[in-house]
């Protein structure tokens, strides 16, 4: 029912048109997480995302994960708020579709799209003439924004998901407000406000 009224779809990307430059891969092997800014345009459910990535050899069975994260002082927080993984492929360069937990995502928020790459020889393709977003890269299990003096990276992201009403927006925010203060006072006085 709801794939027939709200079906997933493409909403938006991250130089999605462009095409490949190439040269000068943004290679985050070194890290044990680097992570891609993302201020989505507009509120919706996001289900899963594409990114354009290279790949070298690595070990038989590797998974690949991949989470979304809330923004902390311009860097990834600690909170995942919906994660997924795929297996990589040795290419030089591919979309590869990573699905994950459907989570809303708020319009002009600060959200944070993180790679792990699991000691695989992993690379962002860089778009030709694209436009760069701001990245951070977490080495001694520190978050630096940038990372290695890299300011901005010109990758290449896909975003899926279902547009829904704002009323169902609505009502995930209240269902989420209350379910962080379930346990606490606080509920009490933001109840009259959200309703």
């Amino acid at each position: 029912m709801l794939d027939e009224l709200f079906p997933v779809q493409f909403v938006e990307g991250l130089n999605e048109g462009a095409e490949p430059s190439g040269e000068d891969n943004i290679v985050i092997t070194r890290y044990s997480g680097f992570g891609i800014q993302y201020i989505p345009s507009l509120s919706y459910s996001l289900t899963g995302l594409e990114m354009m990535l290279t790949f070298g050899d690595f070990r038989e069975g590797t998974q690949i994960a991949v989470e979304i994260s809330s923004d902390y002082d311009e860097k990834p927080s600690d909170i995942i708020l919906s994660s997924g993984s795929f297996v990589p492929k040795v290419v030089y360069a591919e979309w590869r579709e990573v699905t994950l937990k459907s989570v809303s995502v708020i319009r002009n928020k600060k959200y944070w799209v993180i790679v792990h790459p699991n000691g695989c020889p992993i690379g962002l393709v860089k778009a030709d003439k694209g436009k760069g977003y701001v990245l951070s890269g977490k080495r001694d299990a520190k978050w630096r924004t940038p990372p290695d003096n890299l300011k901005e990276g010109e990758v290449m992201l896909k975003f899926y998901g279902r547009i829904l009403p704002i009323s169902a927006c609505l009502c995930s925010f209240i269902h989420f407000t209350k379910s962080s203060f379930r346990n606490t006072g606080l509920l009490f006085m933001l109840l009259p406000r959200i309703h």
